[in-house]
């Protein structure tokens, strides 16, 4: 553990520091509020405010307001889930922290955790060499900079991990608590049921299946507790499901979803802002060939996480951009960095991949904290 910790330490100051200076030096280039974010709030500014607020940014402000003024604001927020805006909430009332700054300091705690959490789950499940590569290859993913900006990815990720930790040790009860608080921090942490089903029925002993089985089930108390807030706050439990149809995005079969978003990554190689359709379709695609590269090696309860991880977004595409988000979602699909880490075995692919995935990390960074579409 305490190898774990260091190492991982390392790993999150020189992504927090980076990402600090880059804040202030982008700082400059982040004036003004787009047109569909939250009311009452104000306009970035520049100063040395950004090396530590320079990710607030698109859906962090709706996590912040959340905290501060509640769903009845703005109903169709109820897309977000409330376990991280609560948690946002309480630790603003601590003595001189204020909204932006517990959200900040949330999501940066909570990216250590689980910085920490995957190492040890990467050296039990596969060896202290992959555990190390997967933490840095994690960490300098184009998209790695939301672990340290105001969104709940890394909260997410967090408590993930330490549901399978639990489970793949057989403590049920604390693995159920954990992945119920997963998804009342995101709606797709409902795949840990199903993930969770085919972990008790591979594994344990069958006279105890049933037990099993009903502790992967309770994980769904922690979505059943917003859909019947929402039930008894607004008269409308499917609030949180409707609520998408607000964000541009509609039903899909998933391979059409990449389809169209090759089709659109084609067609951005002669657009000027092509770059964005690109890189989601690069970024999901190599998510995609990372779970399929630990297809014969990893638990069928990792595969069933990853697999429905990345078909639930794919089914919701967002209209005219139909990946957008997806090199957000797969952040929290760690199983697809296991498989990364098998490529990266040789040094120099490694130290390749590492040189060129933090030019791209800090590429989508500046563009982020430019206000430009990267969601």
């Amino acid at each position: 553990m305490r190898r774990a910790v260091v190492y991982c330490a390392v790993v999150f100051i020189i992504s927090r520091v980076g990402m600090s200076l880059l804040g202030l030096t982008v700082g400059s280039l982040t004036q003004g509020v787009l047109p569909h974010e939250p009311p009452n709030v104000s306009s970035a500014t520049s100063g040395i405010h950004n090396m530590w607020d320079g990710l607030d940014r698109l859906d962090a402000r709706w996590f912040t307001f959340l905290a501060d003024e509640g769903y009845d604001a703005a109903p169709h927020s109820a897309a977000f889930f409330p376990l991280y805006p609560v948690a946002i909430r309480i630790v603003a009332w601590l003595p001189g922290i204020d909204t932006l700054s517990a959200a900040t300091l949330i999501s940066n705690l909570a990216y250590l955790g689980a910085l920490i959490v995957l190492y040890r789950l990467t050296e039990r499940e596969r060896s202290t060499e992959i555990a190390r590569r997967t933490v840095v290859l994690l960490a300098c993913f184009p998209t790695a900079f939301f672990f340290l900006a105001p969104y709940s990815e890394s909260l997410f990720l967090l408590l993930t991990l330490l549901a399978f930790v639990a489970v793949r040790r057989d403590r049920w009860p604390a693995g159920a608590v954990a992945g119920a608080a997963a998804a009342l921090t995101r709606l797709i942490g409902v795949v840990l049921i199903p993930a969770f089903l085919v972990e008790a029925w591979t594994r344990g002993d069958p006279a105890t299946r049933t037990r099993r089985f009903a502790w992967a089930c309770l994980i769904a108390v922690g979505p059943a507790l917003y859909i019947g807030w929402w039930w008894i706050h607004a008269g409308d439990p499917m609030a949180p499901f409707t609520a998408q149809s607000a964000w541009n995005r509609t039903l899909a079969f998933p391979l059409t979803t990449l389809g169209r978003g090759l089709s659109q990554a084609i067609g951005g190689l002669n657009q000027p802002d092509g770059g964005y359709w690109i890189s989601d379709f690069v970024l999901t695609a190599v998510a995609i060939a990372g779970v399929v590269a630990v297809r014969r090696t990893a638990a069928p309860s990792y595969l069933m996480y990853a697999g429905l991880s990345l078909l639930i977004p794919l089914a919701y595409p967002y209209l005219g951009r139909d990946l957008v988000s997806m090199s957000r979602f797969v952040l929290v699909i760690f199983p697809a960095f296991w498989g990364i880490a098998e490529w990266c075995r040789r040094r120099w692919v490694y130290v390749t991949w590492v040189g060129v995935s933090t030019a791209l990390l800090a590429w989508h960074a500046v563009l982020f904290m430019s206000w430009r579409p990267i969601f």
